[in-house]
């Protein structure tokens, strides 16, 4: 546990919650609005683009000693290795994503008292207006389950690549570079956007229950899917010793 809970830690924690605390006071969202809008705001690309190079730091910080010879060697397989690798960026990515939906909805409440939990059924609602004027009585569980969902398996996908790359290249600066590469070039409105504004909700994907409206979840668990694979069928091929992991 104390390999998880360090100085790094309290730094990003400290950085997220200022930028989650400061992009929830400055939200232009229309109507009145509910904690819920504040999950749809945080978890929109723009946000969850510079939340997640944040999760990358930590990542790497924390799995920086994982192809040290010893622990190699204890494994044993170096598939099990990729396994266990990959087990960990799931639970340190559902880790950091529930801390971000707790404080996001922690200040909400003192910016959405009017409008509570979820007034989505409402037509003065901010959702209503920025559907034209159509409500929903989606169930808030639901919606925070979404919003969990396209905020993990963004970051799923970010840690598996990352490893992905570390495996190959044994550079462990390169997919922090790509990150915050892609990152840059999606919340600039002239630059290409090549990953986190792929995978946007509209606005009535969040109000509805059909399976159309999680199809970005669905093609961030394919990618994640192929990386794992991809991950896996090289992991029996590379060497540790030779290239000086000591």
């Amino acid at each position: 546990m104390r390999k998880y809970i360090n100085e790094i830690l309290g730094m990003i924690v400290i950085m997220l919650t200022g930028y989650i605390l400061f992009a929830a006071s400055f939200i232009k969202y229309p109507g009145e609005k509910c904690i819920l809008d504040e999950l749809r705001f945080i978890t929109n690309a723009v946000n969850i683009s510079k939340i997640i190079a944040l999760f990358e730091i930590y990542y790497l910080y924390v799995t920086r000693d994982d192809f040290q010879i010893m622990k190699v060697l204890k494994v044993k397989n170096r598939r099990r290795l990729w396994n266990k690798q990959i087990k960990t960026s799931f639970c340190i990515s559902l880790g950091l994503c529930t801390f971000v939906l707790i404080i996001t909805m922690s200040f909400a409440m003192f910016y959405c008292k009017d409008g509570g939990l979820i007034n989505w059924n409402q037509f003065n609602s901010s959702y209503a207006l920025q559907s034209m004027g159509k409500t929903s009585n989606i169930s808030f569980v639901i919606v925070i389950l979404k919003a969990l969902m396209i905020l993990m398996m963004q970051t799923v996908v970010c840690f598996s690549f990352s490893q992905l790359i570390i495996w190959i290249t044994d550079l462990r600066f390169l997919p922090l570079i790509f990150i915050i590469g892609a990152a840059i070039s999606d919340i600039h409105p002239t630059y290409v956007p090549l990953f986190f504004s792929r995978f946007n909700y509209i606005i009535t994907d969040w109000g509805t229950n059909s399976l159309k409206s999680i199809n970005a979840i669905v093609r961030l668990f394919i990618i994640a899917l192929c990386i794992y694979c991809c991950g896996y069928i090289y992991s029996e091929h590379k060497e540790f010793i030779e290239k000086g992991h000591k």
